[in-house]
């Protein structure tokens, strides 16, 4: 062997080597690399070629048919290599087979015609190496496999035909052995290549599906433009957010019919449509970033749109419907306006201070009442505007601060204008770190109101002394407890107006027969009610001295409030008058004379307890008959018998667990458990027994009540 033969023999092996390592080690993304392995692959392929065809040139004579051979098959083979990276162009691949094809038919012509199987076989050894572009993994190495097989078996037996003197089995055994180095340097990486080559593809195809998923699900529309303002991208959400008529809108078509069909629809707003479409293209492929609304379904719908530019020519646009927002913007901005117009027209000081207690805000009225610019105020505290209060009015807005909780108090101000006296609300205001950073304050203006309530707290002292002077003269009024220990023989009163003074009154006088008790309920309670006691007290003083008959003494009465209230007549301003019970007391001759009106007096002897009623009339209302006639009751007195009197203050009163009125049943039913017990006793357990009744409750009315024995 030559040393040029070893060299190329030699070359060729290294060429199949780096390229089988090549194959090993690409990038299938890599095209520039691929490229680069494949060239090797195919110098080793020429040169291997090279080298058989010189090794025949030194062992055989007949030159040019060799060489024809081996040019044709080299041509045949490299052309196939050359097809397989053409990826899925099909017509390519069968017009360079085709090529291939005659070539190998050419040299197998000068070879004559008994070797026309060779035709036949170096084909199908070509057609088989196109195999690897086929998509079935298990169709490649069987078609490979086909392939080796028949390039070895064709090559030996078109050897032996030029060398007999060889055995056919040392050919297939020596092209055995070159092919299968040929095979194992370039066919099999080869197919290792393309399988890589598959595998990638397959992954590019996944994410391409999961971008493609992913952009159809997005909340916001998208396009993307190549050079030629045609769509390369596009997905679902954009159609759906402009909803066109029509298609314009196509993965491949120009961006120019959806501009044209958004201006003849008016959503670029007015203006001539070629106009329209001519600029909004140069925006378009200007090459800069930008970012347009634009106005949809006459005005309900707002898009926003997001242009940035592509390297090499192109845009993507974003498209967001942001109709919501500018709605929530417009609604905020007119809520901004009107809580302007609220703070700059609102009656009060309103003030923003910061954490050091510098004011940041204060409004006109602010401005108007201190009589200062709210340019002389901000950044300034209280300690420069208002020194005398500063301390005070720190303290409050420290509080605020610390405890982070609304706080109101009243504040003090001696400033120019004179002193003012605010009614505070302070709040904290918080920072972006959730931290108290300031407060806001709402003072009203109070000095009016607080002189106001000084004159009302002024005559309300008078008012209160008056009334309290009342009640003294009212309780003056009240039988004196030494007449009250002559006239029975034991008693208990009970007299608790429901304000300082009342309605409620009893009255007791002496005569020649005895004893004249009696219990008044007059119209109304507290002062008004205490203004007709004076006039029925006076009334009954007037009627005792001209008689001391309950009966005749009810009808005087009757007559003189009439009189002296001007209800004489049916109509008129006023309309009040009593009820009353009296009681004439002759223990001498033990009896007792009741009259009532609208009074009832309750008997007790033992456990029995006897009702006398009174007469249904009441005394001095304008309803009431000036000549009414009242009834006496004449009872037999017996040693121990008790006898009450009380006032509807008592049996009116609400309370108790159902919310009811004490009524009278109660009333009877508890005199009647404490009858066993000595008078005081009894008024003490009735009065305790009654205020528990009422609890939590509101006095209803004025409460009396009046017992006595009168046999000692």
């Amino acid at each position: 062997m030559s040393s040029t033969q070893d060299a190329l023999r030699q070359l060729g092996l290294k060429a199949g080597f780096i390229y089988n390592i090549g194959v090993d080690r690409a990038d299938p993304d890599d095209v520039a690399h691929i490229k680069v392995v494949n060239s090797a692959g195919a110098l080793g392929v020429v040169i291997l070629i090279l080298y058989d065809s010189f090794y025949l040139v030194w062992d055989f004579v007949n030159l040019w048919p060799l060489i024809a051979a081996n040019l044709g098959f080299t041509v045949g083979y490299l052309t196939v290599i050359g097809l397989d990276g053409l990826g899925q162009n099909r017509a390519a691949q069968v017009l360079l087979f085709s090529v291939a094809f005659a070539n190998i038919t050419v040299a197998t012509a000068f070879l004559g015609t008994e070797s026309g199987i060779h035709l036949i076989l170096i084909g199908m050894a070509a057609l088989s190496l196109v195999s690897v572009r086929a998509d079935n993994h298990a169709a490649k190495v069987l078609l490979i496999a086909i392939s080796t097989l028949l390039f070895i078996v064709n090559h030996a037996f078109f050897a032996q035909g030029l060398a007999p003197d060889y055995p056919a089995a040392i050919m297939i055994v020596i092209y055995g052995i070159s092919a299968a180095s040929a095979i194992s340097l370039v066919a099999l990486p080869t197919l290792l290549y393309h399988y890589q080559l598959k595998q990638a593809e397959t992954r590019v195809e996944a994410k391409e599906r999961l971008l493609r998923a992913a952009m159809d699900n997005m909340t916001d529309g998208i396009y993307m433009l190549d050079e030629n303002l045609d769509y390369l991208l596009v997905n679902r959400r954009y159609r759906d957010l402009v909803d066109l008529p029509g298609d314009p809108i196509r993965e491949g078509g120009p961006v120019i019919d959806a501009i044209r069909a958004h201006a003849e629809r008016g959503d670029y707003g007015p203006g001539e449509p070629d106009r329209i479409v001519a600029d909004r293209l140069t925006a378009l492929g200007d090459g800069s970033s930008g970012q347009k609304e634009m106005v949809i379904d006459d005005g309900e719908r707002i898009l926003d749109l997001r242009k940035a530019p592509i390297d090499g020519g192109g845009a993507v646009v974003v498209v967001s419907d942001v109709t919501k927002q500018r709605k929530a913007l417009k609604d905020l901005n007119a809520n901004k306006a009107l809580l302007d117009g609220i703070f700059e027209n609102c009656g009060s000081l309103v003030f923003v201070k910061d954490e050091r207690g510098h004011y940041l805000l204060v409004n006109k009225f602010w401005e108007d009442l201190i009589g200062m610019d709210r340019s002389e105020v901000v950044g300034k505290d209280d300690f420069t505007i208002f020194p005398e209060a500063a301390e005070d009015l720190r303290a409050n807005d420290r509080s605020v601060m610390q405890s982070a909780k609304v706080i109101q108090s009243e504040e003090v101000i001696d400033h120019t204008g004179g002193e003012f006296t605010f009614l505070s609300q302070k709040f904290p205001l918080y920072g972006g770190d959730g931290e108290v950073a300031g407060i806001c304050g709402i003072s009203t203006d109070i000095t009016e109101r607080k002189a106001a309530e000084g004159a009302l707290n002024n005559a309300y002292d008078v008012i209160s002394s008056s009334i309290q002077y009342a009640s003294r003269i009212q309780r003056a009024l009240l039988p004196g407890g030494r007449l009250m220990k002559e006239a029975f023989a034991d008693h208990f009163c009970i007299w608790e107006p429901r304000d300082v003074v009342g309605g409620d009154m009893y009255w007791v006088k002496q005569d020649r027969r005895g004893f004249l008790v009696g219990l008044l309920d007059c119209t109304g309670h507290g002062v008004p009610g205490a203004l007709m006691t004076t006039i029925a007290v006076s009334a009954l003083d007037v009627a005792f001295a001209e008689t001391g008959d309950p009966a005749r003494l009810l009808a005087r009465v009757n007559v003189i409030v009439k009189q002296a209230l001007g209800q004489v007549d049916k109509e008129g301003p006023s309309d009040d008058g009593l009820e009353m019970g009296v009681c004439l007391l002759e223990p001498d001759r033990m009896r007792l004379t009741y009259a009532g009106a609208r009074f009832n007096l309750l008997s007790a002897i033992g456990e029995e307890i006897e009702t006398i009623k009174g007469d249904k009339s009441s005394l001095g209302y304008r309803h009431v008959d000036e000549n009414f006639r009242f009834t006496n009751h004449s009872i037999r007195l017996h040693r121990g018998q008790k006898f009450y009197m009380f006032s509807d203050g008592i049996t009116d009163q609400i309370g108790g667990s159902n919310g009811r009125a004490f009524g009278r049943k109660r009333t009877v039913n508890f005199l009647r458990d404490v009858a066993h017990l000595p008078m005081q006793r009894q008024g003490t357990a009735f009065l305790r027994h009654f205020t528990e009744y009422q609890g939590d409750g509101l006095r209803r009315d004025d409460v009396s009540m009046i017992g006595f024995m009168p046999l000692r």
